[in-house]
């Protein structure tokens, strides 16, 4: 009985180390505790009745209902693609979103990183964009919250970026 008690936990401890990371097409990302995936039926009672009010951004997240996922009231989204050399850089995307709200670009572990947050009719938006060094693969996407929840949304978005990996 104790052996199987043993191994019955080993594959529980197992089950869960591996629901940690997220494999995505061109990159791993470590999920903060607590995300679950939305179905889009959850997207879209949960986006009218938090952000009923903004129906530009109820759209662009039901329209993209299979990459979103919540953490307590905080909606995240987010997607990896390829870049080609036509692509602008961080840097021209900053210039680009910086009447829009306040950005920042850094780097972090051969990562470049640019944050756009903004305040969208109400409506609290991270817009985070990572690339690799060698400016081929990204991360992007938004997280969308309350202006109460802007804390626990700043939190998730540093986990987010600290832990992607690229392929």
């Amino acid at each position: 009985m104790k052996k199987l008690t043993l191994f019955i936990t080993c594959i529980l401890f197992s089950i869960t180390c591996l629901a940690q990371q997220m494999d995505l097409t061109y990159a791993t990302i470590n999920p903060p505790k607590g995300m679950v995936k939305m179905s889009s039926t959850d997207v879209l009672t949960f986006t009218t009745a938090h952000f009923k009010k903004n129906e530009t951004l109820k759209a662009f997240v039901i329209k993209n209902a299979k990459d979103v996922y919540k953490v307590d009231n905080v909606l995240v989204l987010f997607n990896c693609q390829t870049r080609t050399p036509q692509d602008p850089s961080l840097a021209k995307t900053q210039e680009f979103l910086a009447p829009l709200g306040t950005t920042t670009l850094t780097t972090v572990d051969d990562k470049q990183i640019l944050v756009l947050l903004q305040n969208y009719e109400g409506v609290m938006v991270y817009r985070y964009f990572c690339t690799n060094k060698a400016n081929t693969r990204m991360a992007a996407g938004l997280i969308q919250f309350e202006p109460a929840d802007q804390a626990k949304a700043k939190g998730i978005l540093e986990g987010l970026l600290k832990s992607v990996k690229f392929k």
